[in-house]
């Protein structure tokens, strides 16, 4: 059950409940990342401790002393521990911690420790040892599943969050976007030319959606999936891709938006009496479903060359 269907949302008791505010979130935030923390998933950067040993300790790749590597990558004091001090945590505290635990997160690997533990008891009693073993970079887990694990954890509050937000694939947070525009953004781009489409979609997406993106950075976003476009179009004319209508009607649409509204041009004749705040999210929107609507219709020009090859293969048989 959400709690958008409990009984004060319902009966109007509690119409704000849909939209918990930065309590709810430094509250939310705090019980998620105990659960990552005791599911494992930082053991290979803040180290572990033997389980039948407490004098032996595995440190991780953050050093003997990691907390001084998070601040490090938070570039700011005074938020660790994160149990006492997430009481002063402000939005953007939350985020970038949640940021920084999603880079961190590995999926501990079973029965790593056993024969690691028995190694190291044996070289205690030989030498006669009575201290911490320090052996960096030597804790070691699968960093693609524990990224994934503490994305749905953290995933779980975000979305519900204010305006709502998401951690991404790259770990970075942002304003969750509208059901169809969410779905692309989610779609996977592989082409032949990664740095002119691949590359250039992801940054634009990143950059609008970010959860702290001003006015400015969106208007760059949007001159940046405009630019994917106008490759895809060259792109088009080059090979003899055909764009017909609707497309070819939709395309002339955005690029007299991109040339005549402020965004790619800076002369009188530009068109800038409007309302960015309301405009926006609708330009760059249009742009990115467009973008994806030339990935499929030049799908058999844009395949990687390992794709091409194997569907020229299969044609063959």
């Amino acid at each position: 059950m959400s709690s958008d269907q409990l009984y004060s949302v319902r009966n109007g008791v509690a119409p704000n409940r849909g939209k918990p505010g930065l309590a709810w979130l430094r509250s939310q935030f705090a019980g998620a990342y105990n659960e990552i923390v005791h599911m494992g998933l930082l053991d290979e950067v803040f180290g572990v401790d033997c389980d039948e040993d407490y004098s032996l300790k595995f440190v991780g790749r953050w050093g003997a002393n990691p907390s001084h590597m998070f601040e490090n990558l938070l570039g700011k004091t005074g938020l660790l521990p994160v149990r006492t001090q997430v009481v002063g945590y402000s939005e953007a505290d939350v985020f970038d911690v949640v940021e920084v635990v999603c880079q961190a997160s590995s999926r501990p690997l079973d029965s790593q420790w056993c024969h690691r533990c028995e190694q190291e008891h044996l070289v205690r009693e030989r030498r006669g040892w009575d201290h911490r073993i320090v052996q960096p970079n030597e804790v070691i887990g699968d960093p693609v599943a524990g990224k994934a694990m503490a994305r749905e954890i953290f995933n779980k509050f975000l979305r519900k969050y204010g305006d709502g937000f998401v951690l991404d694939d790259l770990g970075h947070v942002q304003r969750l976007a509208p059901a169809g525009i969410a779905e692309l953004i989610d779609r996977e781009v592989d082409t032949n030319s990664p740095l002119q489409i691949d590359e250039r979609i992801r940054q634009a997406v990143a950059r609008y959606y970010h959860h702290n993106s001003d006015i400015q950075q969106r208007k760059a976003a949007i001159v940046e999936a405009g630019s994917v476009l106008e490759f895809l179009k060259k792109r088009f004319g080059r090979d003899g891709v055909p764009v017909v209508e609707p497309a070819a009607t939709a395309v002339k649409s955005i690029f007299n938006v991109l040339n005549g509204y402020g965004f790619r041009h800076n002369d009188l004749s530009q068109n800038t009496d409007y309302d960015p705040e309301v405009y926006y999210d609708w330009i760059f929107n249009s742009t990115l479903v467009t973008v994806h609507g030339f990935l499929r219709l030049g799908a058999h020009v844009l395949a990687p060359a390992k794709e091409a090859t194997a569907s020229e293969g299969a044609e063959t048989d």
